[in-house]
């Protein structure tokens, strides 16, 4: 499993091979990896938005 994908699960109280228990759980799952993906984008657009 990727390094940051564990992290957010531990900061969820969520470890092991279980799903989240939870509709609520599966919610602050989502939006914490949503947050991850908005994060990268945005730095890929920067990134290379200093390349020409």
């Amino acid at each position: 499993m990727h390094p940051h994908l564990q992290r957010q699960l531990e900061q969820l109280g969520l470890v092991g091979e279980s799903p989240p228990p939870t509709a609520e759980q599966w919610q602050l799952l989502l939006e914490q990896v949503s947050c991850s993906y908005d994060g990268v984008s945005e730095s890929a657009t920067t990134s290379a938005g200093r390349l020409f």
